[in-house]
């Protein structure tokens, strides 16, 4: 037929390989030469490889008890998180007047390049919440790290009347804030949730070690009534 006939004109068979396919084909043979020849030798020395895997085991436990176990460790990427709580129906100028607060505290501080702040930030738009992004100098402009700058703005901020301020890091992965500890309560009673939560904040501010706590359950919101007149409306 016409392909096998044009085939035969055009197409030049060859045996010859490229210098890419060359390259990686010395590079596996000298692998498993390499391979044959640890291979004889563990086959041969049997107490010998026993003795590395007895050294192997012993220095895991080395590095098991050094390295850090945290799922993501914590890094220096020179970002802070403040959130800023004030009592339920304060409104906000009030909100506003603790988040200059803050904000003063925020510019004395030398590491600090720059921040940026809202109040009534977030899904709920509660009046009551602030919140504040914090930018840090390049590590290598700064004597202080992420973490260290975070507890003494914890400290100042303590001294503001009025309000809670709790300042994490910039969650990498989501969720409500960037605390290295978070726990979440679910239940078919909503009464129960608010009551075991209540008795977990209590517990944990029992503990020692234990920074701010907070909990997201707010049963006390103000909340706003309207009792219809459903056939008044429908004569609209």
């Amino acid at each position: 037929t016409l392909t096998p006939m044009m085939c035969s004109r055009y197409l030049k068979v060859s045996h010859e390989h490229g210098r890419v396919f060359n390259a990686f084909e010395r590079a596996f043979r000298a692998m498993e030469s390499g391979y044959r020849r640890m291979l004889g030798w563990a086959i041969g020395a049997p107490w010998a490889v026993l003795a590395i895997a007895f050294l192997v085991v012993l220095s895991s436990g080395y590095f098991f008890a050094n390295v850090g176990g945290e799922f993501v460790p914590e890094e220096d990427q020179g970002q802070l998180f403040v959130q800023l709580k004030t009592p339920l129906g304060s409104s906000v100028e009030y909100t506003d007047s603790r988040l200059r607060a803050m904000e003063a505290v925020l510019a004395e501080e030398p590491t600090v390049v720059s921040y940026f702040t809202a109040v009534g930030l977030g899904q709920q738009g509660q009046v009551n919440q602030a919140v504040a992004f914090v930018t840090m100098k390049a590590r290598a402009e700064r004597d202080i790290s992420q973490q260290e700058l975070a507890v003494r703005l914890r400290e100042k901020a303590a001294e503001i009347p009025g309000v809670q301020v709790f300042i994490s890091e910039v969650p990498a992965f989501g969720g409500e804030r960037g605390e290295p500890l978070q726990l979440v309560l679910r239940g078919r009673n909503l009464a129960d949730v608010a009551r075991y939560s209540e008795e977990i904040r209590q517990r944990l501010a029992a503990t020692p070690g234990m920074g701010s706590i907070d909990l997201t359950l707010q049963l006390d919101l103000p909340q706003v009534e309207l009792d219809i007149d459903r056939e008044r409306v429908a004569s609209l």
